[in-house]
């Protein structure tokens, strides 16, 4: 499935299934990048730039977790895929790994009765 797709979906769902998407979401990048920062194929010039991009997604999925823990009112679908877009601009090598983050976090919910 597309990640914007994906996206489309978790925008429509309830809070407690979309915080819990956006929860999952920060868990599987904080693991992706353990996984950019144990792999010896890649210099440590190339590992610093994954972690750094893929840690600002992170804060911005963190931010998103938030407003919608607090009941506010936003466009997470809008802010997080113009923030992934613009970070993966910075260093092409962490599309794979944070778009198998986030089809993780889509799986885990999915798996959830009656969340979707």
């Amino acid at each position: 499935m597309k990640l914007e797709t994906i996206f489309e979906i978790v925008r429509t769902l309830n809070g407690s299934i979309k915080a819990l998407f956006y929860h999952n979401l920060s868990i599987n990048l904080t693991i992706a990048q353990r996984v950019v920062w144990s792999d010896d194929t890649i210099t440590n010039e190339d590992k610093i730039s994954r972690m750094k991009w893929i840690n600002e997604i992170q804060h911005s999925v963190l931010n998103i977790y938030l407003d919608i823990h607090n009941g506010r009112i936003i466009d997470d679908k809008e802010s997080l895929w113009h923030d992934i877009k613009l970070y993966v601009k910075e260093d092409k090598n962490i599309i794979e790994i944070v778009g198998y983050a986030i089809e993780l976090s889509y799986e885990k919910i999915n798996r959830l009765p009656g969340s979707m």
